[in-house]
């Protein structure tokens, strides 16, 4: 039982059996890749397996219990001194300018770079673009 929730918090994929009955569902039918559309800004430049395993990997579960405890985050109680980079897709509908602006407000040390063309999951759309910011 550790093990297995071990390696499922690894990043390993869930067996198709341990997914939530709907995602297998619309992970059969084509539709998850639709629905996960406003993740990317082209779906098309995305590999198929990325798709694919997105339905395997996602876990709604795990996903509100991660909201629910970044919602409770604090800033830092000292001053961040480390370089911090932020690499977004242009078109992310999720994290936006004013983002990165509070975080450049809060840490000294803070970079972005906005990856043009891509959306929230921009090393999925970009890679080599995403790789190149974040050794620049």
């Amino acid at each position: 039982m550790v093990r297995r929730h071990a390696a499922r918090h690894a990043g390993a994929r869930a067996p198709a059996g341990r997914r939530p009955p709907l995602l297998r569902a619309l992970g059969r039918s084509g539709a998850l890749g639709v629905l996960a559309g406003p993740l990317f800004a082209d779906r098309a430049a995305v590999d198929p397996q990325v798709l694919r395993d997105f339905g395997d990997e996602t876990r709604p579960v795990a996903f509100v219990r991660a909201a629910r405890s970044a919602a409770r985050l604090r800033s830092p109680s000292g001053p961040v001194d480390c370089e911090v980079r932020s690499v977004r897709g242009e078109r992310d509908r999720f994290i936006g300018a004013g983002d990165a602006a509070a975080l450049a407000r809060a840490v000294p040390g803070f970079r972005e770079t906005v990856v043009p063309g891509a959306g929230h999951f921009a090393l999925a759309e970009r890679p080599a673009a995403v790789l190149d910011a974040l050794h620049g």
